[in-house]
């Protein structure tokens, strides 16, 4: 193949290439520019913690807050504010979906912020309990541990004006997150793919920002 035929295919090829990255990276521009309040609430499904034999079911008593309990079980709400706008005065109503489940205790279990006691209160009767959390910035996350005597899978209630709700009720808190760091990291060193995904996966987006932060610091 003639030098001039290849040059030319290698100038259309960069040229293709070029504008397919230029409207890439319109759009998630336009995109990272729209201000929005998105909330995102995540459960888990039920982790057995406590579980009693019947061979000495008889013979043994267990008793949470001075309820006895032959089973106990742990599911995980996790609350994250995945807009660019502060959310304030956030209510989440929560109901254990399972016959006769009753919530023995509820508490707030971590965050990747600094949050006080006067920032947020928990509240449960039977098998039914409610979250208000003062505000969160954008990227703010809070997991809240949720004790129950039955398995069961967890029914999110949250409707606040010009708020967009996104909840899931199979988030898997035990995934190994080094799997998908490694991932991450080799993504990350190419040009073109950093672009792509970074436009395709809001994740790795979170990801590059606090790689960013910690080479700072």
């Amino acid at each position: 193949m003639k030098p001039e035929l290849l040059n030319g295919i290698f100038a259309v090829a960069g040229a293709i290439i070029g504008a397919v990255l230029t409207a890439f990276l319109s759009r998630w521009n336009s995109k990272k520019d729209k201000k929005e309040k998105i909330l995102s609430i995540f459960s888990t499904f039920s982790t057995r913690l406590i579980e009693v034999s019947d061979l000495v079911k008889n013979n043994i008593e267990i008793k949470m807050n001075d309820k006895p309990i032959n089973e106990l079980y742990k599911n995980e709400i996790l609350v994250i504010n995945t807009g660019n706008l502060l959310i304030d005065s956030i209510q989440i109503d929560f109901e254990l979906y399972s016959k006769n489940a009753e919530l023995m205790n509820i508490e707030m279990a971590r965050s990747n912020f600094n949050i006080s006691e006067a920032e947020y209160s928990l509240t449960f009767d039977s098998n039914k309990g409610q979250i208000n959390i003062s505000y969160l910035n954008p990227s703010d996350e809070i997991i809240f541990i949720l004790l129950s005597n039955k398995e069961s899978s967890i029914d999110i209630k949250h409707r606040q004006q010009e708020v967009t709700t996104v909840t899931k009720n199979d988030y898997f808190p035990e995934t190994p997150g080094i799997i998908l760091k490694s991932f991450f990291d080799a993504m990350s060193k190419d040009i073109i793919t950093r672009v792509l995904f970074s436009f395709a996966l809001p994740d790795f987006r979170k990801y590059l920002k606090l790689k960013k932060n910690n080479s700072r610091t």
